[in-house]
């Protein structure tokens, strides 16, 4: 392996040595092979870091946490030890395609503005599998940030690489964030990015390169603390709620009437009390009911923006809608949500 290899992977885990192999497996059939992979092991007690040891690949490196951090604190951590001038990211329950590597070092080669890529990928669940793809797209900062408010891309950990030079001066991952780690990251590059007059920054792509594995040990399934979740990311971002108040509203609306329509009126009556107790939010009923009839008709034309849609393995999106030049957000320059790691 080379002293700066083309690019590194990292990969945060804990207790998931099974799927960490199938992962690591993944890595080992790329197209490219000069990369270096870096495996943050956040305590694990099943013999993760060991089972990378004897591997005897070069290019794995191990870095042990020997007390519990938190999956942000082992990304940064990989982000520190990275020589690469890009990273990506692979959660060790999901998997590389074979022309992963190959594929977001071309665009990135090809666009030397360009300081992120977003992938599409395919869902591996019991029920079927599905690809969920997002529509090819050069976006700025606020065309991102209104996206990703909107929930209008599809997103997962391992969709992410990143120069990382700006990855480092942007701060990182959000250290004390339990949930929506992955969307907040991108959420504080686009702060970063917001007024530099730096148009396209952000590349969408509808290529699948990755395999997504539905955990039952997921941060992101559970009902409960979904609306804390939410305040949690506005408290690191405070800017966001004055911009964009009401796909907030409507995200705590919908989340609340999907219990309604679940047959679950005792759950729906917790998330309510939950968003009561968040200081930022205490919605009242009439506010969130006028904020899903308003907002579902705004996230309609979000979605028709940013994905392509749920499609059977093998489909591509056969039109490709424009990116609007601007999409609800002010172009004001604002300093990022945390310094420089």
């Amino acid at each position: 392996m080379s002293d700066r290899p083309a690019i590194s992977i990292v990969t945060p885990t804990r207790n998931r040595r099974e799927t960490l192999a199938r992962a690591l497996a993944s890595v080992c059939v790329q197209t490219v092979g000069d990369y270096e992979h870096i495996v943050v092991d956040d305590a694990s007690t099943d013999g993760s870091a060991d089972f990378c040891d004897r591997l005897g690949d070069s290019r794995v490196r191990v870095h042990r946490f020997e007390v519990r951090q938190g999956a942000n604190e082992a990304r940064n951590r990989g982000l520190a030890m990275a020589r690469a001038p890009i990273v990506t990211f692979l959660d060790s329950d999901d998997e590389f395609l074979p022309h992963r590597l190959e594929h977001t070092l071309a665009i990135l080669a090809a666009e030397p503005h360009t300081d992120l890529v977003l992938g599409s990928f395919r869902v591996q669940r019991a029920r079927g599998n599905a690809a969920a793809v997002n529509r090819d797209a050069r976006l700025d900062g606020p065309e991102l940030e209104s996206l990703l408010m909107w929930h209008a891309l599809y997103l997962g950990g391992t969709s992410i690489t990143v120069r990382r030079s700006v990855a480092i001066a942007c701060g990182g991952y959000a250290a004390t964030l339990g949930r929506m780690q992955d969307r907040e990251f991108l959420l504080n590059l686009a702060t970063c990015h917001r007024g530099n007059g730096t148009g396209g920054w952000a590349r969408i792509s509808d290529t699948v390169d990755w395999t997504k594995h539905e955990s039952e040990d997921s941060i992101s399934r559970p009902v409960a603390g979904y609306v804390t979740a939410l305040g949690d990311l506005m408290s690191v971002h405070p800017d966001l709620l004055p911009r964009h108040r009401l796909a907030v509203q409507y995200h705590v609306a919908r989340h609340l009437k999907d219990q309604f329509r679940a047959g679950r009126p005792w759950i729906a009556g917790r998330v309510f009390a939950e968003n009561r107790r968040v200081p930022a939010f205490r919605f009242t009923l009439p506010t969130l009911l006028a904020a899903y009839r308003q907002g579902r008709v705004i996230r309609r034309r979000m979605l028709r923006i940013g994905m392509a849609g749920t499609e059977p393995i093998g489909l591509r999106p056969s039109d490709v809608i424009p990116m609007p030049r601007a999409i609800d957000a002010s172009r004001d320059r604002r300093p990022p949500a945390r310094q420089a790691m």
